[in-house]
């Protein structure tokens, strides 16, 4: 994606600079990123709770680790 995207700002700057640049190809690049953003995002949604119960339960360890931590030092 981040090569996608650069290719993207070359063409820009290209363009911004007299040089010609085939909207066709300009066109077919944007829409290959807009699709992976597109899942990209999609595959964040679908994990959002499994990574937020994650957390949780490295919170919930890290809780967990300092007690014991705490009765060792008795």
């Amino acid at each position: 994606m981040d090569q996608l995207s650069s290719e993207l700002k070359a063409l820009d700057e290209r363009q911004k600079t007299g040089v010609r640049v085939d909207a066709a190809i300009y066109n077919s690049k944007v829409d290959t990123y807009n699709a992976i953003l597109a899942r990209h995002r999609a595959m964040l949604s679908a994990n959002e709770s499994d990574v937020k119960a994650y957390n949780e339960l490295l919170d919930r360890d890290s809780v967990l680790v300092d007690q014991y931590n705490a009765l060792a030092k008795r």
